[in-house]
């Protein structure tokens, strides 16, 4: 073989392997490219991403400031409404010690008239007002007014032509009978007029109601031509109606209350609580007066809104009492 022939298959040799070499650097050529193509969508997925993840960091930061700037309005009006109420309080402290100031001077007029014992401890007694507790009292109240026992010592001549007035005086002192019961002859009477009656139940036992006012109801029927209120119910509060003056306008001195008036007393703390009290005015000067109500007790103790009989009473106004006059409704009659 000569070298002709030698150099022949040398480079036919290296030919063979020159294109085995290009066709796999070909082959990673295009893997280099895929590889880069795949890096390249990766890329663009991830600035979707940031994208995305931008929009959401300014959507939470444009809804954080307006957030805060809500609360500073929000701070702002509560600034303002702080204001309104401390305006308020100092003008309650004034309006208070306006208020004593009259508790005082009607206490001294009590005073002087005699009918009343007063003694240095709460306002806010049991012998006042109805089912009264010392938690009731106004702080630093060095005032106090006691009813003694001298009730029926008042006057009791007829009160011009109020027939229901004097039918509710015929009825001082009649007490229950049994005691405790809410029964007995004139009991049973006051009930009827309000369509109610005593009844045993299936074990024998007796069972009444409550008559503060069914008594009115009674009275008032006494009265033919009695035409306001028309209202005849066994629950105090009916009594309660639009020609009702509240307490707190007596309590202020622009309403003078006369003879005959009904007074009606309400729980102060539960609104949901419908018990109530009521009676007749027989005398109202100021914070105070004399009454007459069936269903009460004679004296400091007792339950006044549950007790045994028909009394004549010395009250008080007790605005802040858990249970106190809210009302007073005129009884007008028919010309």
């Amino acid at each position: 073989m000569g070298s002709h022939s030698i150099s022949l298959i040398a480079l036919v040799v290296a030919v063979f392997f020159a294109g085995i070499y290009f066709r796999g650097e070909s082959a990673r050529k295009k893997e280099i490219e895929r590889e880069l193509d795949a890096i390249r969508a990766r890329q663009v997925e991830i600035n979707a991403v940031i994208g995305d993840i931008s929009r959401v960091a300014a959507r939470k930061d444009s809804l954080f400031r307006a957030r805060i700037d809500s609360a500073r309005v929000d701070i702002e009006l509560l600034k303002r409404e702080e204001k309104v109420v401390r305006a308020r309080l100092d003008s309650l402290g004034a309006e208070i010690l306006v208020l004593q100031a009259d508790i005082l001077q009607n206490i001294q007029l009590i005073r002087d008239a005699g009918a009343f014992s007063i003694s240095p401890v709460s306002l806010h007694s049991v012998a006042i007002d109805p089912d009264i507790t010392p938690e009731d009292s106004i702080p630093n109240n060095p005032i106090a007014i006691h009813v003694g026992d001298t009730l029926m010592t008042l006057d009791t001549r007829p009160v011009g032509s109020l027939v229901h007035l004097e039918t509710a005086r015929t009825y001082v002192g009649v007490t229950e009978r049994p005691k405790d019961s809410n029964r007995g002859t004139e009991v049973e009477t006051f009930l009827a007029a309000v369509n109610l009656a005593p009844s045993k139940d299936r074990y024998g036992a007796w069972h009444s109601y409550p008559y503060c006012a069914a008594f009115v109801s009674f009275a008032l029927n006494s009265a033919p031509n009695v035409d306001a209120p028309r209202v005849r119910s066994a629950r105090a509060r009916d009594f309660v109606t639009r020609e009702s003056i509240e307490a707190r306008l007596v309590q202020r001195g622009t309403v003078e209350i006369p003879p005959g008036t009904i007074v009606v007393w309400k729980a102060k703390r539960d609104p949901s609580d419908t018990s109530g009290h009521v009676g007749f005015v027989v005398e109202w000067a100021g914070q105070g007066g004399t009454t007459i109500e069936g269903n009460t007790s004679p004296g400091q103790g007792g339950d006044q809104r549950d007790g045994g009989g028909v009394y004549l009473r010395k009250r008080m106004l007790s605005p802040g009492s858990a249970f106190r006059i809210t009302h007073f409704t005129p009884v007008r009659y028919a010309p």
